[in-house]
């Protein structure tokens, strides 16, 4: 297993009720805090930075020459990119996720691709295409964290990231009639995909009142916070604690009070300082 040396992980924009604004970035800095993982957070980076354009990125500095832990290691660890990246190598480590069985580890795969494939694209359309929400919020907040001319440039690129993206799923080059038909089958994806977790973390969680969790220590049977917790507070994060006006995404999960207080436990637990976060005054 890795030894317990510092990591820096980087990460995009910060704002709203969260140190990171995007859900992946928010999982892994929960699953670092959760974890007792020493890390240094680095907030508000450009995707460019690594070079497959994505957050959040992790870089292990290399041990003390010498000392046990550098034995065998190469001088620098190259940075991680992508959530799965990043998952993959905390795994490799045995420092995430190390105490489920096949099976446990299995469905955390299995309801986190469910996550990403239903209820991620979404979130990042409200956040990234809804008009109102990118003009009145999204774009002044990436813009805040950056000096002219990138200030201008980033959140236009990643518009136009997103378009790219999203453009057939939610039928961007459709007329309207087509265009709300996708929508409302992915909104109706999306709602039983959070019927599921909740069921799921509702009936079968580990733990009770505030420390229910997924999955428990199979040696100590304290609950552990997996990859699936980290993954789902981060999207349910970013849907609850947006100052949007108007989400239907955030209408949805509030129908599940279950994962609605989930989301307050995950964020009292892991993000104490953001609780007090004055949503009249972002």
């Amino acid at each position: 297993a890795l030894s317990r040396v510092d990591m820096d992980l980087y990460c995009g924009t910060a704002g709203w009720a969260l140190p990171c604004v995007d859900p992946l970035c928010t999982a892994v800095v929960a699953l670092l805090r959760a974890h007792d993982l020493p890390f240094t957070l680095h907030l508000n980076q450009a995707a460019s930075m690594t070079a497959l354009h994505e957050l959040p990125a992790l870089y292990e500095h290399a041990p003390p020459p010498g000392s046990s832990a550098a034995r065998g290691k190469p001088a620098n660890t190259p940075t991680i990119a992508g959530f799965g990246g990043v998952q993959s190598f905390l795994r490799s480590q045995r420092l995430i996720d190390w105490s489920l069985t096949r099976a446990q580890l299995a469905e955390c795969d299995a309801f986190c691709a469910l996550i990403t494939s239903s209820i991620a694209p979404l979130e990042l359309y409200e956040r990234m295409l809804n008009d109102d929400n990118y003009l009145d919020y999204t774009r002044p907040l990436i813009a805040s964290a950056f000096t002219f001319p990138s200030s201008w440039i980033l959140p236009m690129r990643e518009r136009s990231r997103v378009r790219a993206l999203l453009s057939e799923s939610v039928g961007l080059h459709d007329d309207t009639r087509v265009r709300n038909a996708k929508l409302d089958a992915m909104y109706d994806a999306a709602e039983r995909s959070l019927a599921h977790l909740s069921a799921r973390l509702g009936s079968l969680a580990f733990g009770a009142g505030s420390e229910k969790m997924f999955y428990s220590s199979g040696t100590t049977g304290a609950v552990v916070t997996s990859s699936l917790d980290a993954v789902l507070f981060g999207h349910l994060a970013a849907i609850l604690y947006s100052p949007f006006d108007e989400s239907r995404l955030r209408d949805l999960v509030a129908a599940q009070p279950v994962l609605v207080s989930f989301c307050h436990r995950m964020r009292a637990r892991h993000f104490p300082e953001c609780e007090d976060y004055d949503f009249e005054n972002p």
